[in-house]
Order: structure tokens, then sequence, then C-alpha cells
């Protein structure tokens, strides 16, 4: 990976998220992260401030999901989303496809696919 993707992470703090994030540490090192709290006030702003390339979302803690992409997009046209959907077993990533992920290592794989820009091919998941 050539550059440093920037991953937002708009969460309220789940258990899904929480072993996310240090799987996320640990698997793609070169990776700069902001966990941004979904219930802040502010979190709109933050996400838009941090300038991420991906931004990854626990839909289960998404009460203003369908906000984000009229929000975002007009200042962060390059953005990148993954809707992380832990009890259907899936994440979406808008602008991009839908693919099963059943595993974090799934979505951590989808993660380091965009940021390579390898956007023409689905990520291989293993079940």
């Amino acid at each position: 990976m050539g550059i440093r993707p920037k991953v937002a992470i708009l969460t309220g703090r789940s258990l899904f998220t929480d072993g996310f994030i240090c799987r996320l540490k640990r698997s793609i090192p070169l990776i700069t992260y902001e966990v941004i709290d979904e219930r802040a006030q502010d979190a709109m702003a933050r996400v838009i401030a941090y300038e991420p390339d991906i931004i990854v979302i626990d839909q289960q803690d998404s009460a203003f999901i369908s906000n984000l992409h009229n929000a975002l997009y007009p200042v962060l046209p390059h953005l990148k989303m993954i809707i992380v959907e832990p009890q259907a077993d899936r994440a979406r990533v808008i602008q991009w496809a839908e693919f099963p992920a059943c595993k974090v290592g799934d979505i951590l794989n989808m993660i380091n696919d965009l940021a390579e820009g390898d956007q023409n091919s689905a990520p291989e998941f293993s079940r």
C-alpha cells in the first residue's frame, strides 16, 4: 500500500466495533483511523474535518445512516462507505457492491482493497 488511507469509524461503541478496531490496528498497520461517536452532536462535522477515504459504520448503532450519504458525499466525493451489519453477516460498500462478510477479516480485506484502489474486483471472502 503506497498511501496511508484514512478510515473514520462511526459507532455507538458496540462490542463488534471494539473488536474490529483491535483487529484493524493489527492487520493493517499503515492505516490511519479515528473513532467518532455517532451520538456526539458534532459527529458529522468531525467526519468532514477528518476527511476520511473510508468510513465504517456499524448499522446497528447508526440511527442517522440514511442522512450520511446526502451529508457527506457533496463534501467528500471520494469517500467509500462500509456499512457493517453484524447480525446479517454482511457489509455493504456504498458506490461499489454488496458482498457477504462473515468474519472481521473479510471487512479488513475490503478496507485494504478499497485503500489500494481496487474497485473493479470483488473481495474474496472465506466462510
